[in-house]
């Protein structure tokens, strides 16, 4: 499952850097997806530790 939590926040920050260019609210929208996935990977891995 991690796998997919980090390769989703990468995803999505790539989709949201795409929507740059047709709408800054996809792309703050996107970001913020990722930005959750990410933490999500982070508190995995401090309860894997």
């Amino acid at each position: 499952m991690e796998l997919v939590r980090a390769r989703s926040g990468k995803q999505n920050i790539i989709e949201g850097s795409q929507a740059s260019g047709t709408s800054k609210r996809m792309e703050i929208k996107q970001t913020s997806v990722a930005g959750a996935c990410l933490e999500e990977l982070l508190e995995d891995y401090r309860d894997f530790l």
